[in-house]
This record gives structure tokens, sequence and C-alpha cells, in this order.
């Protein structure tokens, strides 16, 4: 989970406010590959995309927030996301209609409890001596924090820190995106690229391993760690409110959450293509 697309044009909202909601809907198949074991692929068929932009309050999907200071090319805002890594762990939750937005990147989280896996044999047998045992729930949070946006004529730049505001795992994260947007005829073309800091103790709620969930040689507990993602949204406009989107982001795992011995893969790669309709 942005290389954002303001809730409202810098240039314009300085100048002249104003207040809209916009919704559409997209149709078509996706996936979303799931790097936790004993879980399934995520499927995507349905996604929704709801928007509002007012003069200083903005919601993007699940994210909002508040502008606190703003002008042509610069922007500071409150910023509210849900966490994303819940969604491994639950087969259907919003996951499963929410992507890669262009302010959150990494995506939706959940608004459940994560069903609890039943650990089997896994990366070097784990979870031999613990068949009896369950994982615990790793449930979603809300992060808080601040966010910064550049916009130039050639790439916008985003830099965001959010924390636990849940009280769920207290962890925190730093997110670094940078995108470019192309435009020819009805095409348009974004590709963003970011990278995301975890800190231990979120990394250790989703990916490590307690004495109660493994045997003791099993017990994992991760250090702070780095993801890298990349993303590319293509959309042609077929009339006036359909368009046609193929969409696809990859996130390659850091070490410290591959070392786990939940993990069976080092990458995430979500793809969607469908029709999209603007109400």
């Amino acid at each position: 989970m942005c290389l954002c697309i303001c809730p409202a044009t810098l240039a314009d909202t300085a100048e002249e406010p104003e207040s809209d909601w916009h919704f559409s809907l997209g149709v078509g198949a996706g996936v979303r590959t799931n790097p936790v074991e004993y879980a399934s692929d995520i499927p995507i068929i349905l996604l929704p995309q709801v928007e509002y932009s007012g003069e200083r309050f903005f919601i993007q999907n699940l994210d909002m927030g508040f502008i606190i200071a703003e002008n042509k090319i610069h922007q500071f805002n409150f910023l509210l996301t849900p966490s994303y890594d819940q969604i491994f762990f639950d087969r259907w939750n919003s996951g499963n209609f929410f992507i890669e937005t262009e302010r959150s990147f990494l995506g939706a989280a959940s608004g459940s409890d994560s069903e609890t896996l039943q650990p089997g044999k896994g990366k070097d047998e784990a979870f031999t001596d613990n068949s009896d045992l369950s994982l615990h729930k790793r449930r979603m949070t809300a992060l808080g924090g601040l966010e910064y946006h550049f916009s130039s004529r050639q790439m916008d730049w985003q830099l965001q820190w959010v924390q636990d505001v849940l009280d769920i795992h207290n962890g925190n994260e730093i997110r670094f995106f940078v995108s470019k947007d192309w435009q020819h005829n009805r095409s348009s073309l974004k590709a963003a690229l970011g990278w995301v800091w975890q800190d231990a103790k979120t990394l250790d709620y989703y990916y490590g391993l307690t004495p109660q969930e493994a045997a003791a040689e099993s017990i994992y507990h991760p250090d702070a760690n780095v993801s890298t993602l990349l993303r590319l949204d293509w959309n042609y406009r077929l009339t006036e409110n359909w368009d046609l989107r193929l969409f696809t982001s990859y996130r390659q795992l850091g070490d410290e959450i591959k070392q786990s011995p939940l993990i069976k893969d080092d990458k995430i790669v979500t793809s969607f293509v469908g029709g999209v309709y603007h109400f």
C-alpha cells in the first residue's frame, strides 16, 4: 500500500475551493497474490471508488484527511488510513474490493478480524510440533499521521509518517513515493515507485511467531525493514461514463518479512482488468 492525486487540484483549491463527491464502480477480473502460508490468493471482481474533495477535508476510498496548508505545489495533511498487512490473514475482506489508491498505494485493510489459521507443515516444518495450536488474530488498525505532497510538472512526490492510533500493535510506518502521469488522447497512464519502512512492532505483530504459536526453535521476532513497491495504472476512455482499466502492482517484501516461517513467497502481485462506470 501515493504518488498522490490530491483531493483537489492544488492550484485550483488555493483560489476557488470546491466540494464534490465522485463515485465509480469497476467490474472485471483480478487477483492479489497471498504470501502467507496456508492462505489462498485474494480474488478481485468489483472495485468501488468513492472520493470526496472539500475545502479542507477529503476522502479517497478508506483514506481520509484534513489539509493543514497548501499552495500550488506543496500540500501538508493530517492523514487517517487503514493498515494493509492484515488482509492476507482473511480471505474475504475489503481487500477484495479496494486496491491501491493513489494516496495509500499499499491498499486497504479489512474491517473485520482475521480468520484463525490452522497451522500445518510449512517452511522447514515450523509448526510440526504445534499442530494443535492456532495463530493469534491479526487485527486491522487505523494509521494516523502526517503527509507531505510535492507536485511538479515532471513528477509527484509524497512522504508519509503514520502510526497505529488504535493501540493494536503501536507500530509506525514511513512511506515515500514518486509518480508520473502520461496523457494521450483517450488514454492515461500512471507509474509509481515507492518504499515503505515498517518498524519492529508492526512486523512482529503480523509476521512474528510467539511461543504460543510455534515450537521454541521456530519463534520469530522480525526487526524493522523496508519493502519496495511498483504500480502501473492504465485507463482508456470508452464513453462519457465508461473506462477500460488495467491495473497492476508489485511489492517486493523486505528480508525481515521473507524470513518469517509464515511467509511462502517474497512478493505480492495485484492485477485487475475490467470496465469502470462513472456515476
